[in-house]
């Protein structure tokens, strides 16, 4: 029997208010006269709070109908969830506090070997969290086997290295690229891992690894451009405030800003600007490390007055450039960044075919040219890893581009010379 047990409740939070005049419904745990507070997904009016919590009252009085009734109800009993949840999470510790609950309330943990119930659970989960494209590519994932398997269930001892060749063979067959066939294969075999991570009993034998299977990687071609179509670029002038103008901006920006990603180009606020650099940390990183690297960005001259070009006005909490809003969904940011993307590449890729440079270019195609750039410079390859936010030297290798043919004919040249 657990001494001081927990006590769980949902609050309205009424010491913040939204603009639209509702409030915030946590999950409040209190413990040895600590109360912590945990959100859900709603945000109420005190009348909303109440009458959802009172439905089943309010409907024996005859006060609300049944329809009102119904949607309360559907309400009381997804708040009524998150205290399930937690109690039994709190039910599986030997001994309650606050860092272990939250520790373990994030944790995924999967009872079915149903592999396809285990991929839908991850992206609810994924969904909740606000990790929207990560959720897309699960759901791509289960879609694409459930084709392959064409049944109801995909138990966990049906994945073999036979099962993974033929889906991978499958996959081939209907036009996948090797590249999506790794994603998805990671997706499942992370999938796996989940389920197998409390007992590892419960699958026969791990298909994965040396001598099993191997998800198939397809080896990066050099992304990079050349210091010749780099200065074509850099020097193009399109018609001033164009969207021609505004994008090669963008793409700009990015490739003088340490390679950074859309995304994070996207989220910079004038908060982040620190005198002569721009300090933030990386959107992709701060939910799968527990410590994130800052980035530092020095503010380039040209950067500055991009900012001074194209960016909102100058106020700390404000985004610097107008990509986002303030109280957007993760899906209202995820299809503004792709959008924001979509448009860099479309007049980024239209000044390659003018400038006739025989590469296809992206902002992708920025953060390697930057890497390429700053190592071709003198700098290090510990240094460019840091300056992108890398967490592995191996992924910084792998943007490095070919060497141009020029620099090894100097290289190769002075071979012989020895003044």
């Amino acid at each position: 029997m657990k001494l001081d047990t927990p006590k769980l409740s949902i609050f309205l939070d009424k010491r913040y208010a939204k603009k639209d005049g509702k409030f915030p419904v946590k999950l409040r745990i209190t413990y040895k006269r600590e109360a912590k507070y945990y959100p859900t997904e709603f945000n109420m009016t005190e009348d909303e709070f109440i009458r959802q919590r009172d439905s089943d009252t309010l409907r024996a009085n005859k006060i609300i109908g049944t329809k009102e009734y119904a949607q309360l109800a559907k309400i009381n009993s997804l708040l009524n969830n998150y205290l399930a949840d937690a109690q039994k999470v709190i039910d599986n510790l030997k001994v309650f506090n606050f860092d272990t609950y939250e520790q373990k309330k994030d944790e995924h943990t999967v009872e079915s070997d149903n592999v396809f119930e285990a991929f839908q659970q991850k992206i609810e989960l994924l969904e909740k969290e606000g990790r929207i494209g990560t959720a897309i590519t699960y759901r791509n994932a289960l879609k694409s086997l459930q084709v392959f398997h064409r049944m109801k269930v995909l138990s966990l001892n049906s994945i073999s290295v036979k099962f993974l060749e033929k889906y991978e063979n499958w996959m081939l067959e209907k036009g996948n690229s090797v590249t999506t066939i790794g994603f998805y294969l990671r997706n499942l075999r992370a999938i796996i891992n989940e389920l197998i991570d409390s007992d590892r009993t419960k699958l026969e034998e791990y298909p994965f690894g040396p001598k099993k299977y191997v998800i198939p990687t397809k080896k990066n071609s050099k992304k990079a451009l050349s210091n010749q179509d780099l200065k074509k670029i850099i020097n193009y002038k399109p018609e001033p405030n164009s969207p021609e103008a505004k994008y090669l901006d963008y793409w700009l920006f990015m490739y003088l800003g340490n390679g950074m990603n859309p995304i994070d180009m996207a989220n910079l606020k004038y908060a982040n600007i620190e005198k002569d650099r721009i300090v933030f940390r990386r959107e992709k990183t701060k939910r799968t490390n527990r410590e994130t690297t800052e980035i530092i960005v020095f503010l380039h001259e040209q950067n500055q007055k991009i900012i001074n070009q194209w960016g909102n006005p100058n106020k700390p909490n404000n985004y610097i450039f107008p990509i986002l809003q303030d109280k957007m969904t993760p899906l209202e940011v995820k299809k503004a960044v792709s959008q924001f993307g979509k448009q860099i590449n479309k007049y980024i890729g239209r000044i390659g075919e003018k400038l006739q440079i025989d590469k296809h270019i992206t902002t992708y195609v920025a953060r390697h040219s930057f890497v390429t750039k700053f190592l071709a410079e003198g700098g290090s390859l510990l240094d460019a890893k840091e300056m992108t936010g890398h967490t592995s030297i191996t992924t910084t290798e792998g943007y490095v581009g070919s060497i141009e043919d020029d620099r090894i004919k100097k290289i190769t040249n002075r071979l012989s010379q020895f003044s």
